[in-house]
Parts: structure tokens; sequence; C-alpha cells
């Protein structure tokens, strides 16, 4: 025969076809084996209190399934040389590729006013000013050593008080003066006792008493200058 009737065929011959098919089967088994998930970055769970939560966005690989149309070819017989042509059908098959998804999700923070303490994962309080005399407590908030105020625990109780934040009023007396970490009283010359509330007994006067009186002929020491 002179001519080749294929009409409706594709005359191809049988060795391209196996290239292309094995081409096809090679690229299918591929996208079938690889699986690419793009993980969250890790988190760290927080401990203790203050500790608050926000919802946050991430974005993640996944391998999706889609059905693909191909050509399957068969052959027939047909007025040609050799008498063998080719015909096609569709199929449909399953193949996979990635695609980003947004996702949600629930993590720790620290609340307002706290940040994160790396070495055991604690939220601690952040105050905007050194605590000197003192520790950071809440959110520029300190919490001062006993005989010192102010908000940076920079300044000595005034005189007469004494103690945590110099709330105690002093319990001297006469004019004592009053430690301001511990509140112990330093009496003026010639009274002593835990509150300065005695006189020197007589023939002894001055500071803590330890001077010795000089009045004679039954004469009175007076117990702040002798």
């Amino acid at each position: 025969l002179s001519s080749r009737n294929c009409s409706n065929y594709s005359c191809l011959p049988s060795s391209s076809s196996s290239l292309a098919h094995n081409a096809a089967s090679y690229r299918m088994n591929v996208l079938a084996m690889v699986v690419l998930v793009l993980l969250p970055v890790a988190t760290y769970a927080l401990t203790g209190p203050n500790v608050c939560t926000k919802q946050e966005t991430f974005t993640s690989l996944v391998n999706v399934s889609v059905v693909k149309a191909y050509r399957v070819r068969s052959y027939t017989f047909c007025l040609s040389l050799p008498p063998k042509c080719s015909k096609y059908k569709i199929n449909y098959k399953t193949v996979y590729k990635t695609q980003s998804q947004t996702k949600t999700r629930t993590v720790d923070v620290c609340c307002s006013g706290y940040t994160r303490v790396p070495a055991d994962d604690r939220c601690i309080p952040i105050c905007s000013h050194d605590c000197i005399h003192g520790v950071c407590v809440k959110p520029d908030q300190c919490r001062c050593e006993a005989g010192f105020s102010g908000p940076s625990c920079n300044i000595t109780c005034p005189e007469g008080k004494w103690g945590m934040g110099c709330i105690h009023d002093c319990p001297c007396l006469h004019e004592g003066k009053c430690d301001p970490l511990y509140g112990n009283c330093s009496c003026h010359a010639g009274w002593i006792g835990q509150y300065c509330e005695e006189k020197c007994p007589q023939r002894h006067y001055g500071m803590d008493c330890k001077d010795q009186g000089r009045c004679q002929n039954g004469g009175t020491c007076d117990h702040i200058s002798g």
C-alpha cells in the first residue's frame, strides 16, 4: 500500500512511546514519595504565674492529592507499513503536590509588663528603673530592703521611720534616733533603755551614762550635762 490510513489515530514508533511512558511513571513515583511538611518553630512552655496565651499564625507546607488526566496508548490494525497504528484514551490518576496552608495555634507568652527568663522559662516583672536596694516584684514596682524607700529604693528612711518600705514609726523617746533598718534606738546624752525612756542614774550623765558626775556636798548631777 502506498498510503497510510491513520485517520483518528496517531502512528508513532513504539520506542518513543515506551520512553514517554517510563518518564511519566518516574514523575508519578517521585511525586508520590515526596511529602514535605514545614514544621513550626519549636515553642517552649512557660511555667509559673504571669503567663498569658495568644493566637499566632504560621505557614505549613502539606501534601495534597489531585486527580490528573493522562492518555493511554494502545495499538490497532491499520492499512500501513507496518500494519499497526496507535490510538489513545483518557484515564485519570491521583498525583500529589505540595501547597502552603496558613494555620492558627495557641502559644504561651508572658503577660504585659513581664519578660521570659530563658534559663527556666519563667516570666518575671520588668521595672523601667533599677531597684538599687530592692527587687522588682511587679511591673515598675520595687520592693525595697529594710531602711530604704522610693521608686528605685535609693532613698534612706526619713527621720522617725524605719523598716521595710519605711512604714514603721520610730519608738525612740526623748529625741532618740531610730536605726532605719531595724528600728534600734540611739539615745541622746542623759538617756538609756531600749526606747531611751530612762534617765541616767545618779552620779552618771552623758552619752550612754558613761561619764561620772562631779557634784559634791549633796549636789544633784544633771543627767545630761553632769
